[in-house]
């Protein structure tokens, strides 16, 4: 897929604008962060995936009896182990 467009200046930046329907191919959406790849024969842009954010109460929302592991006995503890 091939797509021409033009830059544009924005504030002291550069912009670059991505048509809707290159947009709707890739999945693209205002406020998605993507990273720009430079190399000897062009830029490439590639949308980058964001890790979800948890709270500790949403992760132990999921422990159930069936993937709780069972407890590991790592030995005494040594050095700034100790309290």
């Amino acid at each position: 897929m091939s797509t021409d467009t033009t830059i544009a200046r924005w504030g002291n930046s550069l912009g670059l604008r991505i048509p809707k329907g290159t947009a709707d191919t890739l999945g693209l959406k205002a406020g998605d962060a993507v990273r720009i790849e430079v190399s000897e024969d062009g830029l490439y842009l590639k949308k980058v995936q964001k890790t979800p954010k948890y709270t500790l109460n949403e992760l132990l929302d999921q422990v159930t009896e069936e993937n709780k592991h069972d407890a590991v006995d790592w030995g005494t503890p040594k050095g700034r182990e100790i309290l």
